[in-house]
C-alpha cells in the first residue's frame, strides 16, 4: 500500500499519531473492529517481485511502516498484528539505488520486526553483495537472523563467502516450519570451499531448496522427503551421490544440478535398473568433466517431463543412454536443450521421433545437414524415412549447419502451409531458426519466406 492508495481511502499519513483519526479517515473505515482492520492491513502487503513472497521493507512509504503513521489507532492495531512483520528484506531492498546498503538501518529494522513478529514463521529475503563484506554491523544483522532459525519459513539469500557459514549453519539443529530455502554465495576467487552438511530430517516441511555456489552433501537420513524444487548449481555433487536426491525426493517437480565425476565408474549393484519420479517436469543435468552421464540417464523413467536440458563441456557424450530415456519415458517433452553435446544426426533424430510435442529444439555442438532439415520438414517423408517430426516446432536452434537453401526452404514452407494432423496434433509454423553458419540471407529473397518473416518468422 502507497500513500498514493491512502489518499485516494481517505487517509493522509500524518507526521505524528493523532487521536483525531475520524477526521482523517471515512466514517466506514473508523468504525471498523480491529479484527477487520488487521485483516485489511494485511492485503496491503505487496509480494516482493525479486524473492518470490510476501516481505515487507523499512521504507517508511510503504505496508506496514505506513499503516503507523496514518493515526494511533492504525498505529496501535498495525503493531499488534504480528503477521504484518513476519517477513522483511534486508540489504539491497529495491527501492533505493542499486548497491546502496545501510546495515546500521537493517540492524534497527531487523530487531524491530522479529520483536513485532512475535512467534511468527518468517519469511526473509537477504541481499548483500561482496562490497559489502567488510561492513562491520553486516555480522550482526546476519546473526540476529539466524538466532530465530527455528522459525524460518521462507529465506532467499545473496551473501558474500565469508558467511556463508554462519546462515548454513541452522541445518545442523531444527527448522521446523522451513518450506523453501534458496542461497546464492558470491566470491571474487575460487578459494578451497567446504563442504555443507544438509541434514533434511532438520527441515521436514522442506519443499524448495536451492543453493548457488555451495559445495554441499545432502544427508537424507535414509527415508523420503516432500521436496518439490531442488537446485545445486556452482558447487557440485559426485554423480554416485545423485542416486539418494531421485529416490529420496519422489515428488520432485523441478531438478537441476551440477554433476561432477565420481570416484568410481560404476553405480553400486543394490541400486534400482529403473528411478521412476512420475511428477519432475523440469529436469537440467550440468556435468563436469570426468563425469559420466550415462551412469545416470540410462536409469530413468521420467513420463512428465516436458523440459529438458543437458550440459557438458568434455568429451563426447554416448547419446545412447538419452535416446533410450526418451524411447523408455515418452514424455509430453516441450523444449529439448543440449549445450556443448556432440551428438550424430541419426540419434537426434530417433530422440525427437518420440517427443511429438516438441515446440523448441536447441542442439549446439549437433551437425545440421539436409538428413536432419528433411527430417523435420512436414509435407512429405524425406528420403531417410524420418520426415515430419515435431509438427509443433517452433524454435530451432543449432550451432553448425551445412544444409541445403532447397532443403531448409522446403523445411520452412511445410511448416507454414501444412495443416495436416500428425499424432493428433496439428503444426504450427516457425517462430524462430538458427543454423549456426548457415547463410539466411540467401533465402530471404524467397517470396514465400519473405511472408513468412512478415508473419512473425524470425532467421538469425
Amino acid at each position: 500500500m502507497s500513500e498514493h492508495t491512502l489518499h485516494a481511502m481517505g487517509c493522509t499519513p500524518a507526521r505524528k499519531p493523532t487521536s483525531r483519526c475520524s477526521e482523517q479517515v471515512s466514517t466506514t473505515i473508523h468504525t471498523l473492529s480491529p479484527e477487520i482492520l488487521s485483516e485489511i492491513f494485511l492485503h496491503c502487503l505487496e509480494v516482493n517481485i525479486r524473492f518470490g513472497f510476501t516481505t515487507r521493507t523499512r521504507i517508511y512509504s510503504q505496508a506496514p511502516l505506513l499503516l503507523g503513521r496514518i493515526c494511533s489507532r492504525w498505529r496501535i492495531i498495525s503493531i499488534a498484528t504480528s503477521e504484518l512483520w513476519s517477513g522483511f528484506t534486508v540489504g539491497e531492498v529495491g527501492d533505493e539505488p542499486p548497491g546502496w546498503v545501510d546495515c546500521k538501518k537493517d540492524l534497527e529494522a531487523t530487531t524491530l520486526w522479529l520483536a513485532r513478529s512475535g512467534l511468527r514463521p518468517l519469511s526473509i529475503g537477504i541481499d548483500y553483495s561482496q562490497d559489502c563484506e567488510n561492513d562491520p554491523l553486516l555480522p550482526q544483522v546476519l546473526e540476529a537472523i539466524v538466532s530465530q532459525s527455528w522459525r524460518w519459513k521462507e529465506i532467499e539469500m545473496s551473501i558474500p563467502f565469508k558467511f556463508e557459514s554462519v546462515l548454513l549453519a541452522p541445518f545442523t539443529s531444527t527448522l521446523p516450519h522451513l518450506v523453501d530455502f534458496s542461497s546464492t554465495v558470491f566470491t571474487k576467487n575460487r578459494p578451497t570451499r567446504p563442504v555443507h552438511t544438509f541434514v533434511l530430517s532438520s527441515a521436514p516441511r522442506m519443499q524448495r531448496l536451492r543453493l548457488n555456489g555451495v559445495v554441499v552433501h545432502v544427508d537424507f537420513g535414509g527415508q523420503t522427503h516432500d521436496i518439490k524444487d531442488l537446485k545445486i548449481t556452482e558447487g557440485y555433487t559426485f554423480i554416485t551421490d545423485m542416486v539418494p536426491y531421485l529416490t529420496y525426493c519422489p515428488l520432485l517437480i523441478h531438478l537441476n544440478i551440477w554433476v561432477g565425476r565420481s570416484p568410481t565408474r560404476t553405480l553400486a549393484s543394490e541400486l534400482p535398473t529403473i528411478i521412476e519420479l512420475p511428477y519432475l517436469r523440469h529436469l537440467t543435468l550440468s556435468f563436469y568433466s570426468g563425469a559420466d552421464p550415462c551412469l545416470l540417464i540410462d536409469r530413468l523413467l521420467l513420463p512428465a517431463l516436458i523440459s529438458l536440458e543437458i550440459r557438458r563441456k568434455n568429451r563426447f557424450m554416448d547419446c545412447s543412454s538419452l535416446k533410450s530415456l526418451l524411447a523408455r519415458s515418452r514424455p509430453p517433452l516441450q523444449i529439448l536443450t543440449l549445450t556443448t553435446i556432440p551428438i550424430h544426426e541419426a540419434t537426434l533424430t530417433e530422440c525427437i521421433s518420440y517427443t511429438p510435442a516438441l515446440t523448441k529444439l536447441s542442439a549446439m555442438k549437433a551437425d545440421c545437414t539436409d538428413f536432419t532439415v528433411e527430417a523435420l520438414t512436414l509435407d512429405d517423408k524425406s528420403e531417410n524415412g524420418s520426415g515430419g517430426l515435431c509438427p509443433l516446432l517452433e524454435k530451432v536452434s543449432f550451432d553448425a549447419a551445412g544444409c541445403s537453401d532447397s532443403a531448409v526452404t522446403k523445411m520452412i514452407l511445410s511448416r507454414r502451409t501444412s495443416a495436416r494432423s500428425t499424432n493428433s496434433t496439428i503444426s504450427k509454423p516457425l517462430k524462430y531458426l538458427f543454423l549456426g553458419m548457415f547463410d539466411v540471407d540467401r533465402i530471404r529473397t524467397n517470396p514465400e519466406i519473405a511472408e513468412c518473416i512478415e508473419n512473425g518468422l524470425l532467421l538469425d
